[in-house]
């Protein structure tokens, strides 16, 4: 019988399990059948409630006073509707994202912060040292998905 099965290999080609599974009804982005001018978007209501979700600080919570600016800095801009900065533009994708039931997971060192101190997804308490993430504490009644940061 092994001999038979080793007489075959040469000839083996092996599933490809492309698209299938959670993929499926998916299309190859190359192919007809792809949608190349998808509608993507979210509404600006949408974006200012992820936006001011991103800096909303729990009664009590005292924030480092570097990131206090930042959170002002943050409320200029959506209010203005302008000076959208990368890491707002982020956390309007994390949030948009959440709302509509996707988890989100960001690995690696200081993911929290961001690299720059760009970021802030999570603030940490200077008294007791807590940690919040505001998208999580924010967006919870409105959607079971959440923004894990592993540092």
């Amino acid at each position: 019988h092994l001999d038979a099965e080793l007489a075959n290999v040469p000839s083996y080609s092996p599933p490809v399990p492309v698209l299938e599974g959670h993929w499926k009804g998916m299309v190859w982005p190359n192919s007809v059948q792809a949608n190349f001018a998808p509608e993507t978007g979210v509404n600006k209501e949408t974006l200012t409630k992820v936006g001011m979700a991103s800096i909303a600080v729990p009664t009590g919570f005292e924030v480092h006073p570097k990131v206090d600016r930042h959170i002002k800095n943050r409320l200029k801009s959506l209010q203005a509707a302008t000076g959208i900065d990368w890491a707002t533009a982020e956390a309007l994708a994390f949030g948009s994202l959440m709302l509509d039931g996707c988890d989100i997971r960001i690995s690696g060192q200081d993911v929290g912060r961001g690299t720059f101190s760009q970021r802030h997804a999570m603030l940490v308490d200077q008294k007791t040292e807590g940690v919040v993430v505001p998208l999580n504490e924010s967006l919870q009644l409105e959607s079971e998905a959440k923004l894990e940061l592993a540092n």
